[in-house]
């Protein structure tokens, strides 16, 4: 910011500078007393082939504005940062012995549900961890190469509570069904005064398609014009206040705040303490514990790269785990769902790493005697860990009626782990207990951890994990036997100048054995999912992004076409010409030669920018990938994988190819300390595991043998990309269930997108996750995803009015609409909200509508205030088209400048007012030599007569 602000300084300062010093910026045009841009010299004379250009107020208010942009976007981060920083604290902690300690921790996390009603999930966590190290001795001249040998037996116990709970904007009770807002729709109702005062339309404005005062229902009518007490002071200190509680997400960060530390408090172990809970509240306490042996050697004292007092460690245990947790969530006043769950396991770990001493980067204050708010940072070139578990797990879940006094009192002692009383009351109709469901679990899993940090600088992770399951669970009356293999691959970076990426990608196979022995459509299937998120996103990996979502989804129109680059840029169009002429050449920092007047590309910046999707494979296309012929494989293989088919077409190839890629394969193991890699020197190993497990599948028929062969198949660390890519092209003209969703404030706002519905290839996992897992960490969301809002966007047409288009997947019945206030620096405000009954003036597919600032047409009425302000702001829509289910909110954030004149047609129109002058002045000039030689000749003709 720091930087920026001194570039415009010192660039203006130039330009001021480089007019001074040119004697043509000082002339006064004839008739005008102003010199523009392409005037000409003094006195109407001067070079009028020139065209000398002066600082230009197009290039000014492009600096200002990017200006503006930067202060917003630093406000949000900065918002983001007290947030993170207020609510991820240890309150308490107490050492006792040599080593060991208790401490008190609290977190908020808040997650966006992405529902019409701007909802958000706030979950609070409070974890109190004990830990005991028993340092076993050793020989004190025992050391391996110089360094220090250690042995511990580790105690570990922790005690934690969840709250999870729904936070709604502010004058929003409930979400109204689909029956009151078709009843609110079709009464008529007073609008704001500008509408009420305007009843009449011209005739040729009249549609009986457009959408009239009794086809608008207003949410909450206070909302959009409510005034602030206190008069002018109160009014404009408000103009200020971050904190503003109209805000959704401010509102969720910082309501009830102090729930971070009393909602242990609140457990409902009490009849009381339930009916304080919130309706859909949701609350956990957890007790784990684990043993862990181990054994360590390290070496200090190390430089390296200039960075003394580095250490290197490296670090082998074994460990025992277990768990127990109770999962209560009050569905209603009367309704309460109670889990139990019950885990443990065993596995072992180890790692290696670098790291250097921690450095004190902000000492704190002290508060009642206690130093509060001490930062400390850390250098970790590299870490490395290998964690390797197993273990097995129950759960159980009841639903209780607390109307009833036995189910009243077996929900009381099932808090406590105590649960025969509801064991027996479910095996009795009547009795307000039901069992909802039962899970024996057991799982494999290896997680891949690495870890770089250089100080407040850069910060780069990478997490690979492979987890099969086996599970038998009970619906009801029914059993089911399910089967299940998980590979995540998750990797960023994030740095001090605002540069940060995030990608992610799931592959989820799933077998029920029921349905995979009783039938030939059913049984199995598999979920890709993969997410990229980015804080500064340049024009090709814009194009990068777009492009695999696309290939994943087969839909080529996804996304409109951006360019990779900024527009060039010439020396007429910066004020350059002057400098250009005294300085035709200069070095860049790279070393290359520039000519400023040659145009000259650079890549574009869309700012940050999040994109995901889903897929969901049938059991038909699965058996189709697996059927695939041999020779067919290779051909995929090559493909994916980006190289020439004849490169895999043959062992020898292969091997050709592997050995001239050698060179990258050496290469990548010491840039995998540093979290770098080489596609050249994997991709034929990759492609020769993947083509192994492939050709495995075609040999076995057993669930259980079948989702470890996926799970080796969909390992990776760096390719999973190429294996999505796999899945599409083995399954080329097959209709592949999607959901797509991008949310890019600079480009195209927010884009959705379904298929068919992803969750029908795996109803049994997918119906057992929602009643089980209700107690997930995540958003909760309700939402249709087959009602679309794509490509909305708002632009500005001529003076005073802006076009609104968008895409939709549906014909609606209902549109909701809202705008919003969301410049960072100002208070958050809702300007607009309405919910519109669609009376055919929407249609499927592309629609457009015009908001006239003059306009006397009712959505123009309804949305001029809200657009025409000069203020950062954010349009949303979704559409209701089946049921009482809202689709996916589609947002563009935009800013509507004020008309301005057209400096352009300005400059135009007074050049011509000066050339006419000047010809003006040349006509008289030649009239008057011509008197003046009519005068002369006459006086000739008199002389010659005398």
């Amino acid at each position: 910011m720091k930087l920026l602000i001194a570039f415009l300084f010192i660039f203006q300062m130039t330009v001021c500078l480089a007019q001074a010093d040119d004697p043509g910026s000082n002339g006064g045009g004839a008739g005008t007393g102003v010199d523009l841009p392409g005037s000409g010299g003094n006195n109407g004379g001067g070079n009028s082939g020139s065209t000398p250009i002066a600082w230009p107020s197009e290039l000014w208010d492009r600096f200002s504005n990017d200006l503006e942009d930067e202060l917003d976007s630093q406000g949000a981060k900065l918002n983001a940062s007290i947030f993170e920083s207020l609510t991820d604290l240890e309150l308490y902690k107490l050492g006792f012995g040599t080593n060991n300690s208790i401490s008190i921790n609290v977190q908020r996390k808040v997650y966006n549900n992405h529902d019409i009603l701007d909802t958000y999930t706030v979950i609070d966590f409070m974890r109190v961890p004990l830990t005991i190290p028993i340092p076993i001795p050793l020989d004190d001249g025992f050391r391996i190469g110089g360094g220090n040998v250690g042995m511990s037996l580790g105690l570990n116990m922790s005690l934690n509570t969840t709250n999870i709970r729904q936070v709604l904007p502010k004058g929003l009770d409930k979400l109204p069904s689909l029956t009151e807002l078709n009843q609110q729709a079709t009464d008529v109702m007073a609008l704001d005064d500008a509408v009420n005062n305007d009843q009449t339309t011209d005739e040729n404005e009249s549609d009986s398609n457009q959408p009239t005062s009794a086809d608008v229902t207003d949410i909450d009518p206070a909302i959009s014009d409510r005034p602030t007490p206190g008069g002018f002071i109160l009014e404009n200190l408000g103009q200020v206040l971050v904190w503003r509680s109209e805000n959704p997400l401010t509102r969720a960060r910082y309501k009830r705040i102090w729930n971070l530390m009393t909602h242990p408090f609140r457990l409902p172990f009490t009849e009381k303490a339930f009916e304080r809970l919130d309706n859909g509240e949701i609350v956990s306490y957890a007790l784990d514990g684990s043993i862990q042996l181990g054994g360590s050697v390290g070496w200090s004292g190390i430089e390296f790269a200039g960075v003394e007092g580095l250490s290197v460690g490296l670090s082998v245990s074994t460990y025992l785990h277990g768990g127990y947790k109770v999962s209560i969530m009050k569905e209603s006043e009367s309704q309460v769902q109670l889990k139990v769950s019950r885990r443990d396991g065993d596995g072992w770990a180890a790692s290696i790493g670098v790291g250097a001493p921690e450095h004190e980067v902000f000492s704190g204050v002290m508060v009642l005697g206690s130093n509060v708010g001490r930062i400390t940072e850390q250098v970790i070139p590299f870490n490395l860990s290998v964690n390797r578990p197993q273990a097995k797990s129950f759960d159980v879940g009841y639903r209780y009626d607390m109307t009833k006094e036995e189910a009243k009192k077996a929900y009381f002692k099932a808090c406590f782990g105590r649960l025969k009383m509801s064991d027996e009351l479910s095996l009795k109709e009547g009795s307000g207990v039901t069992k909802v469901f039962t899970r024996e679990q057991r799982t494999q899993s290896e997680n891949i951890n690495y870890r770089m940090k250089l100080s407040l600088f850069l910060q780069r992770g990478h997490v690979t994990s492979q987890t099969t399951a086996q599970a038998r669970i009970t619906l009801g009356d029914d059993v089911h036997h399910i089967f299940r293999a998980t590979n995540v691959n998750s990797r960023g970076y994030d740095t001090l100048w605002e540069d940060g990426e995030q990608r992610r990608y799931t592959f989820d196979t799933t077998i029920s054995r029921e349905d995979f022995d009783d039938s030939l459509d059913k049984g199995l299937a598999l979920k890709i999912e993969g997410s990229m998120e980015d804080l500064y996103t340049t024009g090709a990996e814009a194009h990068e992004y777009m492009t695999e979502l696309m290939v994943a989804t087969g839909q080529t129109d996804l996304f409109p076409i951006l360019p990779k680059f900024d527009p060039d840029v010439k020396c007429t169009d910066v004020g350059l010409t002057r400098w250009s002429t005294r300085n035709p050449r200069r070095n860049d920092p790279r070393g290359r030669v520039v000519d400023p007047c040659n145009n000259h590309r650079r890549q574009a910046s869309y700012g940050k920018t999040r994109f995901f999707y889903r897929l969901g494979f049938t059991r038909a296309q699965l058996e189709k990938f697996i059927n695939l012929p041999e020779e067919r494989m290779w051909e995929v293989l090559a493909v994916a994988f980006g190289v020439k088919p004849e490169r895999f077409s043959s062992a020898g190839a292969r091997a050709s190819s592997a050995f001239l890629n050698s060179y990258a394969t050496l290469l990548n193991i010491p840039l995998n300390f540093i979290d770098l890699h080489l596609d050249r020197g994997s991709m034929v190993w990759e492609a020769k595991k993947f083509h192994e497990q492939w050709m495995k599948l075609k040999l076995i028929n057993d669930p259980k043998e079948m989702t470890k062969i996926f799970a080796e198949m969909f390992h990776t660390r760096w390719h999973s990309q190429n294996f999505m890519k796999i899945m599409k092209l083995s399954l080329i003209g097959e209709d592949i269930a999607y959901y797509v969703s991008a949310d890019a404030r600079l480009l195209f706002g927010t884009i959705s997108k379904q298929g068919k519905t992803v969750d029908d290839v795996d109803t049994i996992s997918g119906r057992a996750a929602e009643l089980i897992e209700f107690d997930r960490l995540g958003s909760r969301t309700n939402v249709d995803t087959s009602a679309n809002v794509n490509n909305l966007s708002i632009k500005k047409l001529e003076k005073g009015k802006v076009e609104v288009s968008f895409d939709l997947s549906q014909e609606p019945k209902l549109v909701y609409v809202r705008v919003d206030r969301t410049t960072t620096w100002r208070s958050y405000k809702v300007l607009a909200k309405y919910i519109i009954k669609n009376t055919g003036f929407l249609k499927k597919g592309k629609n457009t509508f015009v908001v006239n600032k003059d306009g006397t047409d009712l959505l123009s009425k309804l949305f001029k205030r809200a657009i025409f302000n000069d203020q950062y702001n954010t349009l949303m829509m979704a559409i209701n088209a089946k049921d009482a289910s809202w689709g996916p909110v589609a947002a563009k954030r935009f800013r509507i400048r004020p008309p301005k004149e057209d400096e352009a047609s300005l400059r135009e129109e007074l050049r011509r007012l000066r050339e006419a002058e000047r010809e003006r002045q040349r006509l008289e000039h030649e009239e008057e030599q011509q008197e003046r030689q009519e005068d002369e000749a006459q006086a000739s003709l008199y002389d010659y007569e005398v």
